[in-house]
């Protein structure tokens, strides 16, 4: 195995931790907010950032460098094209955030929310996040099957035989038959 295809298989095994966090995200998380007392949103927003802080950003880190690692370090049988295409992924997954989630995320605690309410002060941009979340949940996943499909090109491409006249394979460090 080369150093690529171990780099390689570290970022399948980071891009997909990200998979399970965005999906547990989206199905269980983003939820649940609804049921949250708008009172004390705020401080569970706090939290909640504060945590997602140590769980996703790391990671999401992690996956982002790999992604450029790969381009200097490409595995065997992986055209830089697809290479190009998970680092497109995973640049416009934090552009995004910048732009969209993570504001709103922010700001979803702020709000004239009636007392004794439930969820987010900011009903309306709660539902704006949750809704288009589903792009950033499709670019995570879309990214993890990328990678996927690049371990699994790179590690089941066919060994180069070196075959004698026989049609034998010839094994390195052995000696080789004599024709005659």
């Amino acid at each position: 195995m080369t150093r690529a295809q171990q780099l390689l298989l570290a970022t399948l095994a980071v891009s997909w931790y990200n998979v399970a966090v965005i999906w547990l995200m989206q199905i269980l998380i983003y939820p649940s907010w609804a049921f949250i007392p708008s009172a004390d949103f705020g401080q569970a927003q706090g939290d909640h950032f504060v945590r997602l802080f140590i769980v996703v950003f790391p990671q999401a880190t992690l996956a982002t460098l790999s992604a450029l690692a790969l381009l200097r370090w490409r595995p065997p049988g992986i055209r830089r094209a697809a290479l190009r295409l998970g680092l497109g992924i995973q640049l416009s997954l934090w552009l995004l955030t910048a732009l969209l989630w993570g504001r709103w995320q922010g700001q979803i605690a702020l709000g004239d929310a009636p007392p004794g309410s439930l969820g987010p002060a900011n009903v309306e941009l709660y539902h704006l996040l949750v809704a288009t979340h589903w792009l950033r949940v499709g670019l995570i996943t879309a990214y993890g099957i990328l990678v996927f499909w690049m371990a699994y090109r790179s590690f089941s491409r066919p060994r180069t035989v070196e075959v004698d006249a026989h049609g034998g394979a010839l094994v390195p460090g052995e000696p080789r038959p004599v024709e005659g």
